[in-house]
């Protein structure tokens, strides 16, 4: 992960247990590892998660949460 260094906007497509659809806003390669940041209405962080890409087609990627490693 790059820590944070960066950011790309996404629209969530779908959302469920155990990952989302993404829809970006232009094709851009995922990162095979990153965390999505779910935001409230206001803005607000409310939950980051950490996802592995699992696919990708063009502006639609499918995220797979994962639990963070132990160090």
């Amino acid at each position: 992960m790059n820590r944070r260094h960066s950011s790309v906007d996404v629209v969530v497509r779908d959302l469920s247990a155990t990952g989302a659809k993404l829809k970006l806003q232009e094709i851009w390669m995922v990162p095979t590892e990153f965390e999505l940041q779910l935001l409230s209405p206001s803005g607000a962080v409310e939950l980051v998660v950490p996802c592995q890409r699992r696919w990708q087609t063009g502006v639609l990627v499918g995220a797979q949460f994962v639990r963070p490693t132990e160090s």
